[in-house]
C-alpha cells in the first residue's frame, strides 16, 4: 500500500490486498500507461504481481480488475474499452460487488443475470425490493459513482 501511495495522493485501502486509487488531476495521461507503471514498480519493489482495472466506478473498477488479472496482461481500461455492454453481459450479477448471495438469488428470480441486466434494470423495481443501497449497486455499472471514499490517505 506505501508502494501505491508513492502514484496517487488519494488512496483508499479496501482490504489487505486491494486499493482503490483516485487520480483525477491526472486526466491528461495514459491511464493504461501509468497502471503499466504502478504495476511494474509495484512489483519490482515487493514482488507482489497485481492487476489493476481503470474505470470511472469503484464496481466498474473492480470488474476491469478481474479481465485484468492475468492473462492478458495484468491492466484493463474500462475508460477505453470498445464494446463495455458485452463485458458486463459477461459478467454474472453475483460477480458485482456488493451483490450478495439473498440479492443474486432475488434478481435471478426476476431474470436479471448479467451486471448489464443490472445496469438495465428499473430504478423503482430496485428501490422497491432492494432500497437505497440497491439503488446504489445499479449505479455504479452505470458508470455513475454511489460508494464514498473511505479511510482515503492523503
Amino acid at each position: 500500500m506505501e508502494t501505491l501511495g508513492q502514484f496517487c495522493p488519494d488512496l483508499e485501502i479496501y482490504s489487505i490486498d486491494e486499493a482503490f486509487l483516485s487520480i483525477p488531476g491526472f486526466r491528461s495521461k495514459n491511464f493504461a500507461e501509468y497502471a503499466a507503471i504502478i504495476r511494474s514498480t509495484v512489483k519490482r519493489w515487493t514482488g507482489i504481481p497485481v492487476s489493476i482495472g481503470i474505470a470511472e466506478t469503484k464496481t466498474l473498477a473492480k470488474i476491469a480488475g478481474d479481465v485484468a488479472k492475468p492473462p492478458p496482461g495484468g491492466v484493463f481500461d474500462l475508460l477505453t474499452c470498445c464494446d463495455r455492454e458485452s463485458l458486463l453481459a459477461k459478467t454474472t450479477v453475483a460477480d458485482v460487488w456488493g451483490i450478495g448471495k439473498a440479492h443474486s438469488q432475488f434478481l435471478h428470480g426476476h431474470d436479471i443475470r448479467t451486471a448489464l441486466e443490472l445496469r438495465q434494470t428499473d430504478d423503482q423495481f430496485i428501490r422497491k425490493h432492494i432500497g437505497i443501497v440497491g439503488l446504489r449497486l445499479v449505479m455504479e455499472p452505470r458508470g455513475c459513482s454511489a460508494w464514498n471514499w473511505n479511510n482515503v490517505r492523503h
